[in-house]
């Protein structure tokens, strides 16, 4: 844990995550479709989907590992793991066998999501440090002061 560093992530964090992600590609595929890079905009959409199953993935089993008071249920996981890989593997297949693969795109599709959820955590982390220094300075999280 980072000094000074209290938590801001709290129960919404991944929902406004899968929110940010959602707006970030859809002015990405505007951008792309602007300058008419229609093979690019099929792979970033691809890669962005990849990237927000595997976030959707490490939610649903976190929240299955994780329980307060009661023991994980190893059942479900397997099945997540047998469905996940070869789900993720058919959707590569599909975008790579459409001819409209575009690798540094589908790559950047990918990155995508990892790079909402740094960015998110530095406004997080800027936010608090910045309440910490100044306790009276600008609005509360809370919306009140």
């Amino acid at each position: 844990m980072i000094a000074g560093w209290s938590s801001g992530l709290d129960e919404g964090f991944i929902g406004r995550t899968y929110r940010s992600c959602g707006w970030v590609l859809g002015l990405v595929l505007l951008f792309l479709w602007g300058l008419g890079k229609f093979q690019a905009m099929w792979s970033v959409a691809a890669g962005t989907a990849l990237g927000l199953g595997v976030l959707r993935g490490f939610e649903w089993l976190t929240r299955s590992l994780v329980r307060p008071g009661q023991a994980p249920r190893p059942r479900p996981m397997v099945k997540v793991v047998a469905l996940k890989l070869p789900a993720m593997a058919l959707l590569i297949y599909g975008v790579v066998r459409s001819g409209w693969f575009d690798l540094a795109a589908f790559a950047g599709g990918v990155a995508l999501v990892q790079i909402v959820i740094f960015l998110k955590a530095v406004g997080l982390f800027l936010v608090q440090r910045q309440e910490d220094q100044h306790p009276q300075a600008g609005c509360s999280r809370n919306g009140i002061g």
